[in-house]
């Protein structure tokens, strides 16, 4: 069933949007949005969120053909559960951590280059431009987008199209603290982060239950087949 990824996909961005607002926060505050016009202030937003989540579906796309793969071979249950296992595991780790882990040092400098060149491209200040820093900002790598990608790998069943709906899911539900930040600044004050942080990891176990009870229906149902 596509509820079967689509609300672990919606949880991990809703719950790891704050990391999102730490990490990209400072630099959409940055942007040249015309905080005096409301209505483009409103567009402007808009289009860079949304090129944020385009570009998540397209990194699912890529996902999702490693996923079809994994699949023909008869592991995607066994994949499903030890990614639903990771994410639990990730839950009492920080994404600092999990970026420490996982991204080298040339990668790191790739994102200050690239983040160097957004803020260059935005001096154009059209509509367009914001559309295409999203789309760009999106291809920054973190460690929440590594969890929600490594995750979308789990929900390519029969075309690489659910993992990019999972992706775009997940970046939809990244949008509302982001969109908000955006047109009203810092929203948070420390104590409601430290509180929210303490949200995030229970909202990450419950999509890696998700997902071990995902693996578990595939095994099940290729054990059915099996002894029919």
């Amino acid at each position: 069933m596509v509820v079967d990824y689509l609300i672990p996909a919606l949880l991990l961005g809703l719950g790891g949007s704050l990391h999102c607002l730490g990490m990209c926060g400072p630099f959409a505050l940055s942007l040249q949005f015309e905080k005096k016009y409301r209505n483009k202030l409103i567009m402007q937003n808009t289009l860079y969120q949304i090129g944020r989540a385009f570009t998540y579906a397209l990194i699912g796309v890529v996902a999702g053909l490693i996923g079809i793969g994994i699949q023909l071979k008869g592991f995607m249950g066994y994949t499903s559960i030890i990614i639903g296992v990771l994410m639990i595991l990730s839950a009492f780790m920080s994404f600092q951590t999990l970026e420490r882990v996982t991204l080298l040092k040339p990668i790191h400098v790739a994102v200050v280059k690239l983040k160097m060149y957004l803020q260059q491209f935005v001096k154009h200040n059209s509509y367009g431009s914001f559309l295409v820093i999203g789309l760009l900002n999106g291809f920054l790598p973190c460690g929440l987008v590594i969890t929600a990608t490594v995750a979308s790998i789990t929900a390519a069943h029969n075309s690489a199209f659910q993992s990019s709906l999972f992706m775009f899911v997940f970046g939809l539900g990244t949008i509302p603290l982001m969109f908000a930040t955006v047109m009203m600044g810092n929203l948070f004050s420390n104590k409601w982060r430290l509180i929210y942080e303490k949200i995030i990891p229970f909202v990450i176990v419950i999509a890696g239950l998700m997902l071990i009870y995902r693996g578990y229906n595939f095994l099940q149902a290729g054990h059915s087949c099996c002894h029919q």
